[in-house]
């Protein structure tokens, strides 16, 4: 399998696992992934860094999967 297979498995499985936990459907948890990486995206270009610490991976998390 190619890291390009892979990575597309790894980001599915992430998708499917965040929606169970929001009791979402995956579509749905696809745009909230695809926020958070425009989120991070964001932060990056405007502190010209890409330190997740910096912004903490509850943001990512709440992003993904909202209360």
């Amino acid at each position: 399998m190619n890291r390009k297979k892979v990575e597309e498995n790894v980001v599915e499985q992430i998708i499917e696992v965040a929606a169970k936990e929001a009791k979402i459907t995956t579509e749905q948890s696809k745009t909230n992934l695809t926020k958070a990486l425009e989120e991070i995206q964001k932060f990056t270009l405007e502190n010209g860094e890409m330190d997740l610490s910096n912004i903490g991976i509850s943001v990512f998390t709440r992003t993904i999967i909202p209360k």
